[in-house]
């Protein structure tokens, strides 16, 4: 799911591209829903969801790196996520796909 949030400050025509890693944990899923709503009061931005219980939602970005084809959302800005089970999809999707990763909560 791609949603595009534009903040009433926007001051950059660039569009950050912000791949939000989702585990079904409702305070997972707030904190980075928190994280993107204030990134897009500063800028444009466009978020894509990943929910990791489905691998094929990132898995298909992963992929189409390996097979040298064209990533299928674009390469992301930044990969966001919050929990345990988020961190290896999103160590994965950064090491094939690029961007900055940033994990909300303690990693154990």
């Amino acid at each position: 799911m791609a949603e595009q949030l534009t903040g009433t400050s926007n001051s950059s025509p660039r569009t950050l591209r912000v791949w939000r890693f989702v585990d079904g944990k409702l305070g997972h899923e707030k904190q980075t829903l928190g994280l993107t709503q204030a990134l897009s009061d500063r800028m444009s931005v466009e978020v894509r969801d990943f929910d990791i219980r489905v691998p094929n939602t990132w898995g298909a970005e992963v992929k189409a790196k390996l097979q040298k084809r064209t990533c299928v959302h674009c390469e992301p800005d930044l990969i966001i996520g919050a929990g345990h089970s988020t961190h290896w999809p999103m160590l994965i999707t950064r090491l094939f796909c690029g961007g900055r990763t940033v994990l909300l909560m303690s990693p154990s």
